[in-house]
């Protein structure tokens, strides 16, 4: 347990010490740590007792008790008095019992410490793993969109499908109306009465993240249950997307791996440096579609200019 300060109270003829004392012998602490038992001094002057520096100036009786919680010393009351004779054996007795519940006050708010000590450490570490945690998902999701902004490029977002019921015919046309717009941006149903059909937009989620709605036109407004089948439709819309979209991703990693192949196969059947550089040159303008390609090979300016210019 840790130590406590020093609490003293000042009278006109007595003082009081509570201290944790230090673990060695022939001071009167000492004599309390070693005998587990009250040390009891009638007179300094006649009783003397190697104090170490642990009596008040001036100080004629002094009486330690200790603090006892079961054989666990954890501590010494002393009272010291500038009158000899001011304790006794019968001050003794019947201070010990005090003593006894000091001491097991101090064990509890040594315990209620380094509990709320633990609880707080507690706190800190749950409060960072939270804080981790939250960075990895906004990391996730953050990887997760641009997957989708990439994949959405590649399909053609700014398309919408348009499916007739009536005719079994789908339809696809350039623009978002104003109700897949609206529930796009605010993330929530839209309902829209203003033309001749009743409209009902809702958005599309993908871990939690909007990438698109879907509309449906009805002869009336829903009710609450059925918005509830409409969300669940969209929410099983959204896990097939993204079902489509990783297999798409796998493909793309596919193809790409397939591509660095080739290049490293074209890189493996020329026999000199220029041929290197050419297949290399070729390589990459297949894969990025870039319509030049240069490479260079030599050293960095610094290291030209230290070897006298030469490139």
């Amino acid at each position: 347990m840790s130590g406590f300060a020093p609490v003293t109270r000042v009278g006109a003829r007595s003082r009081t010490r509570l201290k944790r004392p230090p673990l060695y012998g022939g001071s009167i602490l000492g004599r309390v740590v070693a005998e587990r038992r009250p040390v009891l001094v009638r007179d300094t002057l006649f009783q003397p007792s190697r104090s170490d520096g642990e009596l008040f100036a001036n100080t004629r009786a002094v009486l330690a008790l200790p603090l006892l919680v079961g054989d666990a010393l954890t501590g010494v009351i002393e009272l010291q008095s500038l009158t000899p004779n001011a304790f006794s054996p019968a001050d003794a007795e019947l201070l010990q019992p005090v003593a006894d519940l000091i001491a097991v006050a101090v064990v509890r708010t040594e315990i209620i410490a380094e509990a709320r000590k633990r609880a707080q450490q507690a706190e800190r570490r749950l409060a960072e793993a939270e804080a981790r945690a939250a960075r990895t998902r906004r990391q996730q999701t953050h990887e997760a969109m641009q997957s989708w902004r990439q994949y959405l490029q590649s399909v053609g977002s700014g398309q919408v499908l348009q499916l007739d019921l009536q005719s079994m015919t789908t339809l696809r046309y350039e623009g978002w109306t104003p109700a897949l717009d609206a529930a796009l941006e605010q993330g929530a149903v839209v309902k829209d009465v203003s033309g001749t059909a009743n409209v009902v937009a809702v958005p599309i989620r993908v871990g939690g993240e909007v990438v698109g709605a879907m509309e449906f036109e009805l002869e009336r407004l829903p009710s609450e249950q059925e918005l509830g089948v409409l969300s669940q439709i969209t929410d099983r819309f959204g896990l097939a997307a993204e079902s489509n979209r990783l297999l798409f991703e796998t493909r793309r990693i596919a193809d790409r791996e397939v591509q660095v192949n080739e290049i490293g196969a074209r890189l493996q059947t020329a026999t000199d440096l220029e041929g290197v550089l050419v297949s290399a040159a070729e390589g990459l303008r297949d894969t990025l579609g870039a319509p030049r390609v240069s490479v260079r090979i030599g050293l960095p300016a610094r290291e030209r200019l230290h070897d006298g210019g030469g490139a």
